[in-house]
């Protein structure tokens, strides 16, 4: 589901190249996530910077600030499980 997801952020957004994957290391879901959209990311030709967030919920600031700082042209977060 989240290469899919990131290949539909590819496709609505044509010039996107740099993506903030936002997951917590804490949940195997969001490990194994990671790896997935890496590997789609590579096949779309996108770089992706993957940010450790630990806990249930982030907060926008902090989501802004890994995308400010890392020069992300998007932010995708990892799925909850």
């Amino acid at each position: 589901m989240a290469d899919k997801r990131l290949e539909l952020f590819k496709e609505a957004c044509p010039t996107l190249a740099r993506v903030a994957h936002l997951y917590d290391p804490a949940n195997q879901g969001n490990v194994i996530e990671v790896k997935v959209v890496q590997s789609a990311a590579h096949a779309l030709g996108l770089a992706v910077q993957a940010w450790e967030v630990r806990g249930r919920t982030i907060s926008s600031e902090s989501s802004l600030r890994c995308v400010r700082s890392g020069r992300m042209d998007s932010l995708c977060p990892a799925a909850r499980s």
